[in-house]
């Protein structure tokens, strides 16, 4: 997910009369989000598109919910559409809100140029309940409710390290901790199903309250994950292609596609039943 999303548009005045559309019981209940359980098809960018392409990709397509990067100093893209304007918008429209937070990675990360973690146990905790502490600084920024689910970025990194796999669950204690013992937050962790140690972030304690595992090539369903077993995480998203063009209403983005069984910032629950 740590990579800039590029937006080819098109056709946005097929969708002009889109952009803003009225605010019926019908689109929304209410403009404040709660953490809703979602079974619904998806997609995130590291960019939030524009309104216009939001209503472009929301107007009888099959994408229920969006993740959005929040922030993290290893967040790729700017995101100068995000905002709390930008989110009370699309919640009315109707749309669930998946936050993300790429903060620091592994010490074994395989990616380059990236900020890391200590590789100190004692250090990575204390680092993962500072992370936690910016991340829900920056949902009351956005002016989210207290209880939105934030899961948190962590791209691969060597499993077989002994050492890194401890550095990292040391770093998910204190950001689940922080998040889920200090405030109403629901902490999740997001990742490649095997190549970031997804099952173990299982074991340890406290574990994150739902995961969202990468696994290309194996459908959309949440319990077909690789590395992962089915009955870990009831809760769970897959992301189950990335960076694809994905066109809608004349719209082009190119954005990885996801499936939710799971929590989401929402304005009510959407259980479209394609993805469980």
């Amino acid at each position: 997910m740590v990579r800039p999303v590029i937006a080819a548009l098109g056709g946005l005045a097929l969708v002009a009369a889109l952009c803003s559309p009225p605010v019926t019981a019908a689109t929304a209940a209410t403009s404040d989000g709660r953490a809703h359980h979602y079974d619904a098809r998806g997609l995130d960018s590291c960019n939030a598109p524009t309104h216009s392409q939001m209503a472009a990709f929301w107007h009888q397509t099959r994408w229920w919910w969006w993740g959005v990067y929040i922030g993290g100093v290893n967040r790729a893209c700017p995101n100068t559409n995000l905002a709390p304007h930008w989110i009370s918008r699309e919640l009315r429209r109707g749309w669930g809100l998946q936050p993300i937070w790429v903060g620091l990675q592994a010490p074994c990360a395989n990616q380059s140029g990236l900020a890391r973690m200590s590789w100190n146990q004692t250090r990575a905790y204390k680092q993962g309940r500072r992370t936690a502490r910016h991340a829900y600084h920056r949902v009351q920024d956005l002016k989210m409710n207290g209880h939105t689910p934030v899961v948190y970025d962590m791209e691969a990194f060597d499993t077989s390290s002994g050492r890194c796999r401890r550095a990292v669950k040391a770093f998910v204690r204190g950001w689940t901790y922080q998040l889920r013992d200090k405030t109403p937050a629901s902490p999740g962790y997001y990742g490649s199903s095997c190549a970031s140690a997804l099952t173990s972030m299982w074991y340890i304690s406290p574990r994150p309250s739902y995961v969202w595992g990468a696994n290309y090539g194996t459908g959309r369903k949440v319990k077909r994950m690789s590395c992962v077993r089915s009955d870990i995480w009831p809760t769970r998203l897959k992301q189950y292609t990335g960076g694809t063009n994905v066109t809608e209403n004349g719209v082009t983005l190119n954005v990885d596609r996801d499936c939710a069984a799971g929590p989401m910032y929402a304005p009510r629950r959407r259980n479209v039943g394609v993805c469980s």
